[in-house]
């Protein structure tokens, strides 16, 4: 009987750290639909759009919802160009995650850090975490678009990840994401 309550008590345990506490803003059913040509780019290139426009990295306010769309061929060097053109894309998986101004090693949910983010005498919250929604894509007539990924800056830790509003708002009318159809 011990055992199978401890059994009981574990699955409990591991069902609760694999729940995800905040819904995806969009479901893998969504597609994406790229309506402009850009190219040629160099590999491993990442076109950034914010505000309804195409921006340059460098002009990237974080405190609004920005998207990226990575391009890349892992098998070719970086002397590989490819171009982008207007098409379908699925979107065959959606992550969410968070990082804070304490560095890629802070735990939120534990309360402690590695201390690689920030002065290590600084005990107080971290100043910023950056959500992030990842997707995945997937077309057969353009393999080297990988991924949008979608993020914001915000002050304080809870769901803060981008919505699908704000992703829209961040594409414009170079890319949508598109609802599936029924």
């Amino acid at each position: 009987m011990h055992w199978f309550l401890s059994f009981i008590l574990f699955a409990l345990t591991l069902v609760g750290c694999a729940a995800t506490p905040y819904p995806l803003p969009l479901d893998s059913g969504y597609r994406l639909q790229l309506h402009r040509s850009y190219g040629p780019l160099p590999n491993y290139t990442r076109i950034y759009f914010q505000n309804g426009a195409r921006i340059d990295e460098d002009d990237v306010d974080k405190w609004t919802t920005w998207c990226a769309l990575h391009a890349f061929d892992s098998m070719r060097g970086a002397d590989y160009r490819t171009n982008i053109e207007p098409g379908n894309f699925s979107i065959s998986r959606i992550r969410i995650r968070y990082h804070s101004s304490e560095g890629p090693l802070y735990f939120p949910t534990r309360g402690f850090s590695f201390g690689l983010g920030r002065d290590p005498d600084d005990t107080g919250p971290p100043d910023y975490y950056v959500y992030t929604v990842i997707m995945q894509l997937a077309s057969p007539d353009q393999p080297d678009v990988k991924s949008l990924t979608c993020r914001r800056k915000w002050a304080v830790r809870g769901n803060h990840f981008p919505t699908l509003a704000d992703m829209r708002r961040a594409l414009g009318d170079a890319i949508t994401l598109a609802a599936p159809v029924e």
